[in-house]
């Protein structure tokens, strides 16, 4: 869809043929039409020179049976016809919401965190001495941004609240940003998840994104909870999102197109900030380490190997990942 001015709207159809949406077709007989219109094509040149009027008319018919968005004017106006199915309309309200307007999005985890200190994962912990100290460098950081009309978004838990609270602004909570739930992994460290559920730990080492945690959720279903987070990033303009390092990975991933394989595996450490500033065709990204020491909970891609499954599991086919939560 493109845009030249006030004056015309192309759109090429399926057939390679351009319409004219300036056209009076729509109140005057084709026959009646004199001279013939002029007709531009999608890049704004004329594909063929001057047009008979009567084609436009017939690729106006043609046009109404269609299903389409047209986006005018960078999202002043909209025109919608034909959106029958659940896809097409999660389309036109993706279309709807998103902006060209400049704008930069900040990505963070909460600060060090006591069950981090200890290696172990979930629960709903706060803050250690140096988490704490972390929030206060952050609050330091957002001041000498001086971003204009920032907005703060944390998820329920105690760590990311109590890191949004040292930046002395108002925060919103969502429920949404909330980590991964590990369901009967809680709290454990991974040793002790091998050792307890050696089935379960080799079993998300063979496909991390679409293993889900007995009771709990996989990365597959964190992608489809962070949606109406995802949609309201494209919405907005400056925000900062305190949140955790599964979550982030899937807002990273988001943002610098990342396939599913890689989401789990992507770097996102304790206190540092990522700032995403949206272009053309991408993302920039760039990585602000705040200076203040944390425990690395990276855990990299592991080498599976043939033999890593018990023997009866393997012979059944591998890894089962519809597993009910």
């Amino acid at each position: 869809m493109s845009r030249f001015g006030s004056m015309v709207n192309v759109e090429h159809l399926s057939q390679g043929l351009s319409v004219c949406h300036t056209c009076p077709v729509a109140s005057t007989s084709p026959a009646s039409l004199t001279p013939p219109l002029t007709v531009l094509c999608y890049e704004g040149h004329k594909p063929g020179g001057v047009r008979d009027a009567r084609l436009c008319g017939q690729l106006r018919v043609l046009e109404r049976e269609l299903s389409y968005i047209k986006i005018m004017d960078v999202g002043q106006s909209y025109v919608v016809n034909r959106v029958a199915d659940h896809i097409q309309s999660r389309i036109v309200y993706y279309l709807m919401n998103i902006h060209v307007t400049p704008r930069s999005i900040y990505l963070c985890r909460h600060g060090e965190s006591e069950l981090n200190l200890k290696g172990r994962i979930g629960g709903d912990p706060g803050l250690s001495p140096r988490g704490r100290e972390f929030a206060r460098s952050l609050a330091q950081f957002i001041s000498d941004q001086n971003i204009k009309d920032l907005k703060v978004w944390t998820s329920q838990m105690k760590r990311t609240i109590q890191t949004a609270e040292a930046l002395g602004v108002p925060y919103e909570q969502w429920k949404v940003l909330n980590e991964i739930d590990a369901g009967v992994c809680e709290e454990m460290t991974y040793e002790e998840i091998q050792d307890h559920y050696p089935l379960e730990f080799a079993l998300r080492d063979q496909d991390k994104y679409r293993y889900r945690y007995p009771k709990g959720e996989s990365y597959e279903d964190l992608v489809q909870r962070l949606e109406p987070v995802i949609m309201e990033l494209e919405r907005q303009e400056n925000v900062l999102v305190i949140c955790h390092q599964a979550v982030m990975r899937c807002l990273l991933a988001y943002f610098l197109d990342k396939a599913a394989e890689q989401l789990p595996y992507l770097k996102c450490p304790l206190h540092t900030v990522l700032k995403l500033t949206p272009v053309a065709y991408g993302c920039k990204v760039e990585s602000i380490f705040l200076n203040v020491a944390a425990v690395n909970t990276h855990r990299d891609r592991p080498q599976v190997v043939a033999g890593s499954l018990p023997g009866w599991w393997a012979r059944a086919g591998g890894p089962h990942t519809d597993r009910s939560g």
